[in-house]
């Protein structure tokens, strides 16, 4: 009953977002990588944290202290352009640094997301 209570409790934590609903030029720190199967062909997911920081185009915090953050982490799928072997989606999720972020950057005018990974 206890696995159950965790795996029910898990998935109502774990939520998925559009890259578009992320805060633009706001770093999240990426938790890990996964490929998985959508209804629009293979993908990458990737679980984030929101860290409260707004960076500026160089990366450097210019957050105000007032932030509202995302609670617990959720899931985004990476575009279509973000390709990874298997052998680097594992090295990545074996690692124990937690510095790599995604910043989303907004829309080109042909409305494709700009991520920054840091």
């Amino acid at each position: 009953m206890e696995e159950l209570r965790k795996k029910l409790q898990h998935q109502v934590h774990s939520t998925h977002k559009s890259i578009g609903e992320l805060t633009i030029n706001r770093k999240y720190v990426i938790l890990n990588l996964s490929r998985s199967e959508t209804k629009f062909g293979p993908s990458i997911k990737c679980r984030l944290s929101d860290t409260g920081i707004n960076v500026n185009s160089e990366g450097k915090s210019r957050s105000s202290k007032n932030e509202e953050k995302i609670p617990g982490t959720f899931y985004v799928y990476l575009p279509k352009s973000v390709s990874l072997s298997d052998e680097e989606i594992e090295s990545f999720n074996n690692t124990e640094d937690d510095n790599m972020h995604l910043i989303y950057r907004g829309n080109t005018p042909k409305k494709k997301f700009l991520i920054d990974f840091m």
